[in-house]
């Protein structure tokens, strides 16, 4: 689970570079609407790292404390 949460981290961090920077003027020339299905992508994928690191917070908590 850590090695999908790292790789899905790694991807957004790579997608949102290219949003920045000397990089950000090849993404502002995209058309408006692969611009928001890009950033859909990166939304997407910052829920599922959100929802992995839940899932990895579970198994560290001892055994009883995983109701919350």
């Amino acid at each position: 689970m850590l090695d999908q949460l790292s790789a899905r981290l790694a991807q957004l961090q790579a997608m949102l570079a290219m949003t920045r920077s000397n990089a950000a003027e090849m993404f502002r020339r995209m058309d408006a609407e692969y611009q928001e299905h890009y950033l859909w992508a990166c939304g997407m994928i910052a829920d599922e790292a959100r929802d992995l690191m839940r899932l990895v917070e579970r198994r560290a908590l001892p055994a009883g404390e995983n109701a919350a």
